[in-house]
């Protein structure tokens, strides 16, 4: 069976994405970054609520 993968040349980009979301969430108790394949997302359901009234958790992300 061959899978018509359009993304598949992004893969690449999207495990660097990846591994700096991992990064970036690892202090922060209760999140969880997940690799789909052709996305990443970061799950903070499961973060303190105090954490996330602080700060919203996609400002964690993406301040580099």
């Amino acid at each position: 069976m061959n899978l018509f993968q359009p993304a598949r040349e992004f893969i690449p980009v999207i495990d660097e994405v990846f591994r700096t979301l991992v990064e970036k969430m690892k202090d922060i108790k209760g999140a969880k970054v997940e690799n789909h394949k052709f996305c990443a997302s970061v799950h903070y359901r499961n973060v303190d609520e105090k954490v996330t009234k602080t700060k919203r958790p996609i400002e964690f992300c993406f301040v580099l």
